[in-house]
């Protein structure tokens, strides 16, 4: 029942609705422009170069989605077919090879479709605070 199109349907359109309204939500607040300014001077030298050759242009925002990202990596988030991180190289995951195993024998099938290099510089808010 879990695959019949008009259940999967239904639920695309219940996420398309829940992404709108919180973009819409969130467009209230202001963003903070000094935490996306490239080369942040607030960050060390070397978390400034993690972060740049893994993709970033050297703001706060990204040493903040790194490391949320690292941990994420360890948990072995990533592993799934239809997880894809942002930044790359990335930590191998902590957890065991049964882990592994269990995610490969999923129902879906891994795919090519990444489109994280559109979102994330994509502000929802044309304000700056």
């Amino acid at each position: 029942v879990a695959l019949d199109l008009t259940n999967i349907r239904d639920t695309l359109c219940r996420m398309e609705d829940s992404i709108i309204f919180n973009l819409i939500e969130r467009v209230q607040y202001p963003s903070n422009a000094e935490v996306y300014a490239p080369d942040c001077e607030d960050l060390s030298t070397f978390m400034k170069h993690t972060i740049k050759s893994a993709g970033s242009n050297g703001c706060y925002a990204d040493h903040f989605l790194y490391k949320t990202e690292c941990l994420h990596a360890e948990a072995g988030r990533y592993l799934h077919p239809t997880e894809h991180s942002f930044f790359s190289p990335l930590p191998e995951p902590v957890m065991g090879e049964n882990h592994r195993t269990k995610i490969r024998e999923t129902i879906l099938y891994p795919h090519s479709v990444n489109i994280n290099h559109c979102l994330l510089y994509t502000s929802p808010s044309p304000r700056d605070s």
